[in-house]
């Protein structure tokens, strides 16, 4: 912290004295971070409500959200297969999978929703949801993953972020 008359001396020369007391470029960097992994958290939260929302019930949507960390065990061994710092675009990366990871369940758990109410057993509407569903699911992964193959093998600038979604989009049908 500069005192007041070291201020007023540097603005006679014309110096700006805020320009001193900037803390460096690691700040900056230190705050997208933080911005971006609560941009991160905001958007779990949002996708969370819509859901609620939409099913009317504060469960469904959590067992559809459960997907999202089974997604991100994912992302951290392909990152260091890779050799691939965690930065902005992975970061990037996570935020775009949370997205995609939640369609799944979506579907599931849809079906399953009119198959219940059409009077079918819980356990049963859950296995009928999850037979039908899986061709349009594993269709819909092996598209995405297609899509983002040759960035990830491509272009090394998109590759962390590509990895990671791959990654994700992987281990969240695995498991």
């Amino acid at each position: 912290e500069l005192n007041a008359w070291t201020k007023d001396h540097l603005d006679d020369y014309g110096l700006h004295s805020d320009a001193l007391e900037s803390k460096g470029e690691g700040d900056e960097i230190a705050k997208s971070f933080i911005n971006l992994f609560t941009a991160l958290g905001v958007a779990i939260v949002m996708i969370y409500l819509i859901l609620a929302l939409f099913f009317n019930s504060f469960l469904k949507p959590l067992i559809i959200t459960f997907a999202l960390p089974l997604s991100f065990l994912g992302v951290f061994p392909i990152l260091a297969v890779l050799g691939t710092e965690f930065g902005f675009l992975e970061i990037l990366g996570l935020i775009t999978l949370a997205g995609l990871v939640v369609n799944v369940g979506i579907f599931v758990i849809d079906y399953a929703n009119h198959k219940v109410a059409a009077g079918m057993p819980v356990k049963e509407a859950v296995a009928q949801a999850t037979a039908v569903r899986f061709r349009p699911i594993f269709l819909t992964k092996v598209v995405a993953l297609g899509s983002l193959l040759p960035l990830a093998i491509l272009s090394p600038f998109w590759r962390g972020l590509s990895a990671v979604i791959i990654a994700g989009i992987l281990a969240s049908g695995v498991l």
